[in-house]
């Protein structure tokens, strides 16, 4: 089932979803391998067969976090942040140290409109994951619009990576 997840970063959509075709046609109760099937559905931009076969592995799999964020963020991409919010959510929280989950639930939330939600959401990540190094230099870019430094108390030049003391 790795295997076309292989397959699927290496641009060989045919190959990859015809692997994991063959791993649901083994075992059609195995979370992974929708997980797999959804996975190279997505990279062939095949949108339809990608959320089905997400949704298959999250109905068979409520714990499994990759499965939660990919269909999270294909229903982000498709507009449609009510629905997003409770499998990123649920990402976040089975995979609290990615902080792609934490970017796409904090657009989230600004999408419903919940703006204090976003940011307790962003504080959260911030408190729990970055209080010595910040590696925040690339969400602090995704987030420009906001300072969520200013809101800790601390200099920008956390952002560039570089430890600061606090």
């Amino acid at each position: 089932m790795r295997l076309s997840r292989v397959y699927a970063n290496r641009g060989d959509f045919a190959l990859a979803t015809a692997n994991a075709q063959r791993a649901v046609a083994i075992d059609g109760k195995n979370a992974e391998a929708y997980t797999c099937l959804g996975y190279a559905y997505l990279k062939a931009r095949n949108l339809a067969q990608a959320k089905e076969a997400f949704q298959n592995s999250v109905r068979l799999s409520a714990s499994d976090w990759f499965s939660q964020f990919w269909l999270g963020q294909l229903l982000l991409e498709q507009q449609d942040a009510q629905e997003a919010y409770p499998h990123l959510l649920r990402a976040s929280k089975l995979n609290p140290r990615m902080p792609n989950v934490y970017i796409l639930l904090y657009s989230d939330l600004l999408m419903l409109g919940r703006r204090k939600d976003a940011l307790a959401e962003l504080d959260d990540f911030l408190v729990g994951e970055i209080l010595g190094w910040f590696r925040l230099g690339r969400i602090g870019r995704l987030l420009c619009h906001i300072d969520p430094f200013q809101h800790h108390g601390i200099s920008r030049q956390g952002s560039v990576g570089l430890p600061v003391r606090l």
